[in-house]
């Protein structure tokens, strides 16, 4: 959409939020299940709606004039949480690099 839109200047960009805490959820969060899906937020908390303000503006306003086709994740680190190895705290990168043999000649 964004491809087909951009020559008529139109934008099109997504905001794709996290674990937002409202009413409906408030009450999981505070179990043992909500605070073990929270842990596995790099910032370790969910979000408040107020947190989407910034974002939300940056896209409402000519500030983003040259953006479209964007997503802007606003989700406290959880969706680049996946890159990471859990047991070591390496990204999948840097694991495979240090199981790579290294060249010991000079």
């Amino acid at each position: 959409m964004a491809l087909e839109l951009a020559r008529y200047n139109i934008r099109v960009n997504a905001l794709a939020p996290g674990y937002i805490e409202t009413d409906l959820n408030r009450e999981f969060f505070a179990t043992e299940a909500g605070q073990t899906l929270v842990k596995r937020i790099p910032q370790r908390r969910i979000g408040r709606p107020e947190y989407l303000d910034g974002p939300l503006m940056l896209l409402a306003s000519d500030a983003s004039e040259f953006m479209t086709g964007s997503v802007l994740v606003v989700d406290g680190g959880h969706l680049v949480s996946s890159l990471v190895n859990r047991p070591t705290g390496h990204t999948k990168a840097t694991s495979k690099l240090m199981q790579t043999p290294r060249n010991r000649s000079c």
